[in-house]
């Protein structure tokens, strides 16, 4: 199972798995560890949320994410 999450504005969205570690997915997107770090904080602040774990009931409510 894959879970999309935005990266950068240019990049859109890239699959990392859910359960990924920020090095791992640093490591699968070919960014730093910070970078990765900086997005997934980016991403929190914009859908008001604390962590993964919020983000992905977000995600999953909204639809966008199948549940599988």
């Amino acid at each position: 199972m894959a879970t999309t999450v935005v990266t950068t504005p240019s990049r859109g969205g890239r699959s990392t798995e859910p359960a990924g570690t920020d090095h791992g997915n640093a490591t699968e997107l070919h960014m730093s560890l910070s970078t990765v770090k900086t997005h997934l904080e980016s991403v929190h602040i914009k859908l008001g949320v604390r962590n993964r774990v919020e983000a992905a009931g977000f995600a999953f409510r909204s639809g966008r994410m199948d549940g599988r």
